[in-house]
């Protein structure tokens, strides 16, 4: 006979615990990372059968979205995402997120800036929301 079932503790990624990192340069203050994949599953229908016969993914995209800092004064080493020009606007940026206590890879990925603008607070830190279109998204060996 099994003895009762028993979950240690896992070990969990904390905001605080993962760096990130666009185009190879470590991305300072940034914070709220939401990145989501749509799978984009529709149903298949046949004539004859009253419920779905199955369910396959027609198509995948994503969008990754964050906040930034918005800094007075430039600082040295942090990322710049320009879109002053239609070309600018295009550019892809590789973004990498690692453990930074073992340097495990949570996950990798390319997007382009959809969407950007910022925001005012009293006594409070003012930041720019930016929101990306993914071209490609990877789980790596530190996200299970």
């Amino acid at each position: 006979m099994a003895g009762p079932a028993e979950l240690e503790n896992p070990d969990v990624i904390t905001g605080c615990d993962a760096i990130v990192l666009f185009n190879g340069q470590l991305a300072g203050f940034i914070q709220d990372i939401d990145i989501e994949e749509n799978l984009n599953q529709a149903e298949i229908l046949a004539i004859g059968y009253w419920k779905p016969r199955g369910f396959k993914s027609l198509k995948w995209d994503g969008t990754f979205s964050a906040t930034f800092h918005t800094l007075a004064v430039a600082t040295q080493g942090v990322v710049k995402l320009d879109t002053s020009s239609p070309v600018a606007a295009s550019a892809p940026y590789a973004f990498l997120f690692k453990q930074k206590s073992t340097g495990k890879r949570i996950a990798s990925g390319i997007g382009h800036v959809n969407t950007k603008g910022f925001n005012l607070a009293n006594n409070a830190l003012s930041s720019r929301r930016v929101s990306f279109v993914l071209r490609d998204f990877k789980d790596l060996e530190a996200l299970n």
